[in-house]
């Protein structure tokens, strides 16, 4: 009888261990992917040639805990016009900024964006929401984006701005395919 019961007492004692075990990975899992980063696959061409088609990314959430996002940062976001789709483009335009599209040139504050990640004879034109040869105020808590392949890229330029709230995180990390491993280069402006 002894026997049984201290058999018993070992087996509840390993099944509540590795339930243990279970719950506290579980719960660093669910701290890691909501708080610090989370995979993405690239869908599309609107930004190549920085990112191509079913590439496998990694996006942060802490830096934008601690400042806010940056000209240049590539960012995934929640598409304003329908919040379940996700996109990734790269921020153009910051809040307070005055933003226009000329000669397929990008102008913040009457200065040409120096743009080293297009190809260089990409020709940015306006669209719907930004026409070429328009100034445009970028409103407080609101983020103006552009695909890097500007000719197949629905952006800013035809649905509008994105809100702050709507971004998942910036990209940071690259791990598919295996030949382009590696951190994500962010240009500073």
């Amino acid at each position: 009888m002894e026997m049984n019961r201290s058999l018993i007492e070992e087996i509840v004692y390993f099944l509540l261990e590795t339930a243990q075990s279970f719950v506290l990975a579980l719960v660093i899992f669910i701290a890691a992917y909501y708080l610090l980063g989370r995979p993405h696959i690239i869908s599309g061409s609107s930004m190549d040639p920085s990112f191509a088609d079913t590439e496998f990314i990694i996006t942060q959430k802490v830096s934008y805990y601690l400042h806010q996002p940056q000209r240049g940062d590539v960012v995934v976001f929640k598409w304003p016009p329908n919040p379940n789709y996700e996109y990734i483009k790269r921020i153009i335009a910051l809040p307070g900024e005055t933003i226009r599209i000329e000669g397929g040139g990008v102008f913040i504050n009457s200065q040409k964006l120096n743009e080293p990640y297009l190809d260089p004879r990409t020709y940015t034109a306006g669209n719907m929401a930004f026409e070429a040869g328009k100034d445009y105020k970028i409103p407080p808590n609101q983020y103006l984006v552009m695909g890097d392949n500007r000719q197949k890229s629905s952006d800013s330029r035809e649905w509008g701005l994105v809100p702050r709230k709507n971004f998942i995180g910036k990209v940071f990390f690259r791990y598919w395919p295996l030949t382009h491993i590696g951190f994500i280069k962010h240009y500073s402006f």
